[in-house]
């Protein structure tokens, strides 16, 4: 909750709230949308952090994965600063330039999102070309998601409102609800070279973390998220089957985050440095 200099909501509560589950940064955007204006400079505002009341709710407070809460609420002051022109913090992301050659040369084994036809890749998923994303993979349930009435009996959601009930695998413009954001987080980054592209420069420059995760945050993710890393670990020490590094999951992060838009590459092509 965001409070003005005199300690009241704001009349306009149209603000939205998106978690970057790779850098763990959480960022609240006005009513005027991304990366406008909407604070008065020079102001003191409080953000109000508050525990839920009701155990069953993530309405008013914050959880952790496993649903625990904060153990106390916090409030914190700041002041607001002048507009400074520029439009994002954040780079514009290309499917074709920056995101299509990751899944092209990091999920391509015939055994697991690269097959020709649907029904053979894995869990159903295709990642290898724009209508197979755009198929298998954008506002589609993850099977490791569907945990809810319709895998169980009776028809009630099992005990303790598990994470990530009936997530989607990619939802646009919202990455902290995107299965498979968690998925690659289960994997320590790989350390591997770049990708080359032949579509022309990626438009995303290098990007640099914040608070990655670390050993024990993936040990109690994988308490949660059901399966394997991606992309799955393999025996195979080149470059393709090694988890994806941290700017490669931030640009498939920062494309789910500016809507997961999925357009025509087939005069694209990519391979490994």
């Amino acid at each position: 909750m965001i409070l003005d200099s005199r300690r009241q909501p704001f009349a306009n509560t149209n603000l939205l709230t998106l978690y970057d589950p790779v850098a763990r940064i959480v960022t609240i955007v006005g009513p005027n949308g991304f990366g406008a204006p909407w604070l008065t400079p020079d102001q003191n505002y409080y953000l109000v952090l508050t525990t839920p009341t009701d155990p069953k709710s993530d309405l008013g407070g914050f959880r952790a994965i496993d649903r625990a809460p904060l153990s106390v609420g916090q409030e914190h002051i700041f002041r607001a600063t002048a507009a400074t022109g520029a439009k994002t913090f954040e780079p514009a992301v290309d499917f074709c330039g920056d995101v299509l050659p990751i899944f092209t040369l990091k999920c391509n084994n015939f055994t697991c999102h690269g097959a020709g036809e649907p029904a053979k890749n894995a869990a159903g998923l295709g990642l290898t070309s724009a209508s197979a994303v755009q198929g298998t993979a954008v506002n589609q349930v993850a099977h490791g998601a569907n945990t809810g009435g319709r895998a169980f009996s009776p028809a009630e959601p099992i005990p303790g409102l598990p994470f990530g009930v009936d997530m989607a695998i990619i939802k646009p413009n919202d990455p902290g609800s995107s299965w498979l954001v968690y998925k690659m987080e289960l994997a320590a980054p790989s350390n591997a070279t770049a990708t080359a592209f032949s579509c022309g420069a990626p438009s995303a420059p290098d990007i640099v973390p914040f608070v990655p995760v670390g050993p024990a945050d993936r040990d109690r993710l994988s308490d949660y998220v059901l399966g394997n890393a991606m992309p799955f670990p393999s025996d195979n020490t080149s470059y393709a089957y090694q988890p994806l590094t941290f700017q490669e999951r931030e640009k498939i992060r920062l494309w789910i985050t500016q809507g997961a838009t999925v357009h025509d590459c087939s005069a694209c092509t990519y391979s490994a440095n």
